[in-house]
């Protein structure tokens, strides 16, 4: 449980650190990053591994080798030592910070308000701004100051979280917060604000169960670069085991290989196409290990297929994760164009830049796709594709509405993807008339109306809010006919689309434009719906999600029927041990009946369970055999009596049938004629197998 809780918190980091590296990535600059660390008692309980340590040495350890800058801000009630924003530009760089981050010792209360303060104090500081900043808060709590002035001081702290995070908003400073709810203590709903507000991330860790969805959530938010997971693979204890890494373009920075393992890795060394050996060096191998985790930076690594080679204990399972660096941005243009029929049109174009320097790689162009987000004066978007020519993303987008509206490129590949700074371009339309026609002059000028493509539009409010409500998650979901919400004023078939922000429902579209919700786990998501022309010009909205189930999956389905056959099979069983045990004697009569008594009279044995049996039994149901059929026996009454022997009586009308006791070897008490009819008494057997014969001619 403990390691599954390693593996979710470094995750999030992965996440987080993946989330500044691409804003480094956008410009010439690096990143700068204040990391708080919650170092209260309660550590001591929830995180008695040090997880948080660790996870905020590889948050180091994943930041760039040059150009990035850290700080580190340890706090409880009081602040440990702490460490101002230091430039990061070698191994023995890193180390330090890491040294200080692994100093630190739990105890105290937590004042979450003086920490996001004094982190947000070294960016004062630091004074240069040029690297793009973050902040990153650790913490097992909430607000905890107890004393005299406890009230005082909690709201005090909790203003303080308000006021740094508006700040922080303001300067464009996000803060990413990870809460560790081991003992169910996490204030959720003040970490979520801290980072919404300032645009950050949130996450919660609060068991391994939580694990599928955690991931869920880290992989959503991601912003420019990926996590690409390359599997759990098994070592044997004595040989290496190979793991290929793929470097697709000559355009990255750093590949980092992380490895998350059971036991500590023992040997890692990388080798080339050509079956050349390198070793960690320190300088474009770079190796960092600690008790949870092993991690390879490969330095501008050549494009190519690599082998990461590795030996750890025998059958220690490790799990592979690869994230790219590149120092990559993307740059655009946006300007408004009028044709001479008084047509107006946004039209863009967008390059790759490497340290300031446009990219002229073709072969790393054509792994893009781009696209156009623009947000007209209503702010609603519609996206775009955008054409490659070369090594440049172009396109035009038709525009019939007077007003500003906002432009920002993107493009994306299987690595990573990319946005440019948002534009403004104000449009002005001379001839705009509430029927969105363009009126011209033909020949005679005349006024003729000319219809122009329009993008599709909404004819209905969507649903505010979508629940997904049952017992079973399997038999719930929610439709929506998007032809009744969508339409397109030039009557074009429209192209829907539905995409969840996570992945706590199933989206399937039907070819008629029937969206069917289903769920897939609880929680809450966002669906993005968009409906598209020929033209390419669309436009979407959001619709907030909530799953709530009480079974999911199709398993918990499948088993109500089994157990109420089961309960079924069970309550006949029941009943019937009620019947035997009220019968007081149960089990098989052994029947051999034979005819004539001479030697070799042709006989049978047939047996009968007479546990159920009660009052008078055709004699028929117990003896079946065709030697019978000539005798007069027509019941077999059975006498259920607890105070006595119970009694089995045997009735014929010709008293020709004559019974022998004690065949079989089993006990008879006694066996009399008595009125004529013969009756043959026995004791409560207990499951005893009686056995008599009856003979006859």
């Amino acid at each position: 449980m403990k390691r599954l809780l390693k593996t979710v918190v470094l995750t999030a980091v992965w996440a987080m650190v993946m989330c500044q590296v691409s804003f480094g990535a956008q410009g010439e600059s690096g990143v700068d990053a204040v990391v708080m660390i919650d170092t209260s008692g309660s550590m001591n309980e929830t995180d008695p591994d040090r997880i948080a340590v660790d996870a905020a040495k590889l948050f180091i350890d994943m930041m760039e080798t040059s150009g990035a800058r850290a700080g580190v801000v340890p706090f409880s009630d009081t602040l440990g030592a702490v460490k101002a924003l230091t430039d990061m530009n070698s191994i023995d760089d890193k180390n330090g910070i890491k040294d200080q981050i692994s100093s630190v010792r739990y105890g105290g209360d937590t004042d979450i308000g003086m920490a996001v303060e004094r982190g947000f104090q070294l960016f004062s500081e630091a004074q240069d701004i040029k690297n793009q900043r973050m902040m990153l808060l650790f913490t097992d709590g909430n607000i905890d100051l107890p004393g005299a002035d406890e009230e005082q001081r909690e709201a005090d702290s909790l203003a303080a979280v308000k006021e740094v995070s508006a700040k922080a908003k303001e300067a464009g400073i996000p803060i990413y917060t990870i809460g560790l709810n081991a003992n169910g203590t996490v204030d959720q709903e003040l970490l979520r604000g801290i980072a919404v507000l300032t645009e950050g991330r949130d996450y919660v860790v609060n068991s391994p169960e939580d694990l599928p969805g955690i991931f869920n959530e880290i992989f959503a938010d991601f912003v420019n670069s990926n996590i690409i997971s390359l599997g759990e693979y098994v070592t044997d204890g004595v040989n290496f085991t190979e793991i290929p890494i793929e470097i697709p373009n000559d355009s990255v920075l750093e590949a980092n290989i992380i490895m998350l393992s059971s036991y500590p890795i023992t040997e890692v060394e990388m080798e080339d196409p050509e079956g050349t050996i390198y070793y960690p060096d320190g300088n474009r191998m770079i190796l960092s290990q600690s008790n949870q985790y092993s991690m390879l930076k490969m330095v501008m690594p050549r494009a190519d297929t690599w082998k990461l080679r590795i030996k750890s204990a025998k059958d220690c399972k490790v799990h592979v994760n690869l994230i790219f660096n590149y120092k990559v941005s993307l740059k655009g243009t946006a300007k408004v164009e009028t044709t001479g029929e008084g047509d107006c049109a946004i039209v863009v174009n967008g390059h790759l830049e490497k340290e300031g320097m446009v990219l002229e790689d073709e072969v790393l162009y054509q792994q893009f796709k781009g696209s156009v987000i623009i947000t007209d004066p209503e702010s609603v978007e519609h996206k775009h594709p955008l054409s490659l020519k070369g090594c440049s993303f172009e396109g035009s987008v038709p525009v019939e509405e007077t007003g500003m509206y906002g432009v920002v490129l993107r493009v994306d590949s299987d690595t990573m993807y990319r946005e440019s700074e948002k534009m403004e371009v104000s449009v002005e339309l001379e001839n705009e008339n509430k029927d969105e026609d363009d009126i011209k002059l033909d020949e005679n000028d005349e006024e003729v109306v000319v219809n122009v493509n329009r993008a599709p539009s909404l004819n209905k409010d969507l649903p505010k809010r979508i629940e997904l409500q049952g017992f079973f998650g399997i038999l719930t979901k929610e439709t929506l006919d998007l032809n009744e919400y969508f339409t397109d004023l030039d009557g074009d078939q429209l192209v829907f689309e539905g995409v969840l922000k996570e992945a706590y429902a199933k989206v399937e579209l039907e070819s008629e434009g029937e969206l069917i919700l289903s769920p897939r786990g609880n929680g809450e998501d966002v669906l993005t719906v968009s409906a598209t022309d020929p033209q390419g010009l669309s436009v979407s909205r959001e619709i907030p999600v909530v799953v709530k189930c009480t079974v999911m999956g199709f398993l918990p389905l499948l088993l109500v029927p089994i157990i109420l056959i089961v309960l079924l099979v069970v309550a006949v069983k029941i009943r019937k041990a009620r019947v035997i045990r009220n019968a007081q004697w149960f089990g098989k009569i052994k029947w051999m009946v034979t005819r004539g008594t001479g030697f070799g009279s042709p006989s049978r044995e047939q047996a009968y369970d007479m546990g159920y049996e009660r009052g008078a039994v055709p004699l028929g149901r117990l003896i079946t055999d065709p030697l019978t059929s000539g005798m007069d026996l027509n019941k077999v009454i059975m006498h259920m009596n607890a105070k006595t022997n119970a009694s089995i009586y045997i009735q014929n009308r010709s008293k020709k049938c004559k019974m022998v006791s004690g065949f079989g070897g089993s006990e008879v008490s006694s066996a009399e004629l008595k009125s004529g009819d013969f009756v043959m008494l026995v004791g409560d057997s207990e499951g005893t197998e009686i056995s008599v014969r009856i003979t006859y001619s």
